[in-house]
């Protein structure tokens, strides 16, 4: 089995029931966990593209049959598809939180399920790429390996921003290897063949995005260890301890995160994040020093704070970025973000109310970057209460203060290993479209 997007998410589900016929599959831009990622709700918070979702859809199962199929009753039947069709956005809405709605077709509710052949493929412009890493750590059962590029949620071979690979040939190796028993050597690779982005410029849209194809053998990846970076109320990312108790506080205007770009790039057009530099002065900084040498970070950024609310609802938004300096302006390119709904804090299956004004140890997880900090410029982290129009705001905007001496960015840094690098992929081919159905 092999899809992308939903169709990648059948082929992980049919897997997890592990049926005897089912040898192999290849999963494109997919989950293992239906709640938090994919693209109704992430950390607790209601994104919009759970709402823009829902309407699409209701757009697509409107649609009338094609009467030159269905000549005798295509009205009757899109008359009662009309009458039946469910109004998603009700669901979603009213599953919240982690339930069992959720939990059927997550595969993390049994990774040990799944026993067949998985080729997990994701891309960085895309929103399905966490998954890949939870996947590849918790898969124990089944031979396995993945493959993370540039890419929106689009095959590879013709996704965008580039380079483009020779999906269709890759893929044709997997299913003579575990489908004909022919050896194609895939499976003497190494498991996981990631493309690490270098520095671009912020904009809306990517033709390609320099970089190098990198390797790792397992993963976890004991070429990674963390970096620890202090924030202090200089608005300092700094590498000691804090010496003396510092706090900072939080409570961000409504319209922060104008310059977000979309949860999940589709397609083409402007659709990333742009310049951060005006949502950047909404928020709360910590700037770090100018780089002396590139800094490669690989893996999942984690945020460790100390805070407590002065309402029993709140949102904690993180941004990481790279800044750089163009002439006399600055330009802030987002890298990754965590979102979390603070009441999920311990758990999305049971929320808690915060206690006002008590202390909460919060940990939020950023997405997974392979990204290489380019030297002159420096790492900005941003903090807010607010990101609209990506996540649905609350009723009341609290006011968070952060104890510094308590809170710390940690940044998954990767060796530099000679010999590391790839670019073992043919070039993209596809076959001539149909003309004529």
């Amino acid at each position: 089995m092999m899809g992308i997007s939903w169709g990648g998410f059948n082929a992980l589900q049919i897997a997890f029931y592990n049926p005897k016929p089912l040898k192999a599959i290849v999963s494109i831009d997919s989950t293992d966990d239906r709640y938090e990622d994919d693209i109704h709700y992430k950390g607790g918070c209601l994104l919009n593209d759970n709402n823009y979702w829902a309407f699409i859809m209701l757009a697509y199962s409107s649609r009338p049959p094609d009467p030159l199929l269905l000549p005798q009753n295509w009205k009757d039947i899109w008359k009662e598809r009309l009458q039946n069709n469910p109004l998603l956005i009700e669901t979603w809405l009213n599953h919240q939180y982690k339930d069992d709605y959720w939990k059927h077709g997550s595969i993390c509710e049994n990774y040990d399920n799944i026993k067949c052949a998985v080729y997990l493929v994701g891309g960085w412009k895309d929103s399905y790429f966490n998954t890949v890493f939870r996947m590849l750590q918790n898969l124990k059962c089944c031979p396995k390996k993945a493959l993370i590029g540039p890419w929106n949620h689009k095959y590879p071979h013709f996704a965008k921003p580039g380079p483009r690979i020779g999906f269709l040939q890759e893929v044709l190796r997997w299913w003579d290897q575990w489908l004909k028993k022919k050896d194609t050597n895939i499976t003497k690779e190494p498991l996981c063949t990631v493309y690490l982005q270098e520095y671009q410029r912020p904009q809306g849209y990517y033709e390609n995005i320099p970089g190098e194809w990198i390797l790792e053998n397992e993963w976890p990846s004991q070429n990674i260890y963390q970096k620890i970076y202090y924030l202090n109320n200089s608005n300092k990312l700094q590498d000691q301890e804090l010496q003396s108790e510092q706090f900072i506080q939080i409570n961000t205007l409504q319209n922060n995160g104008l310059y977000c770009g979309e949860f999940c790039a589709w397609g083409d057009g402007e659709r990333h994040p742009l310049n951060q530099i005006i949502d950047d002065s909404k928020s709360v900084l910590f700037d770090g020093d100018v780089l002396q040498q590139d800094f490669v970070v690989f893996g999942q950024p984690i945020l460790k704070v100390s805070l407590k609310s002065n309402k029993n609802k709140a949102y904690l938004i993180i941004r990481l970025c790279e800044v750089s300096q163009q002439g006399n302006k600055q330009e802030s390119t987002r890298i990754s973000y965590g979102l979390l709904n603070l009441t999920h804090y311990k758990s999305n299956q049971q929320p808690e109310y915060l206690e006002i004004d008590q202390t909460y140890e919060i940990q939020i997880k950023l997405n997974n970057i392979a990204h290489k900090f380019q030297k002159g410029n420096f790492i900005r982290v941003a903090l807010s209460t607010t990101y609209w129009p990506l996540v649905w705001p609350l009723a009341e905007n609290p006011i968070l203060t952060i104890n510094l001496n308590d809170s710390k960015l940690f940044l998954p840094q990767r060796t530099i290993l000679q010999g590391q690098k790839q670019n073992k992929f043919q070039q993209p081919e596809i076959s001539k479209p149909l003309e004529i159905i």
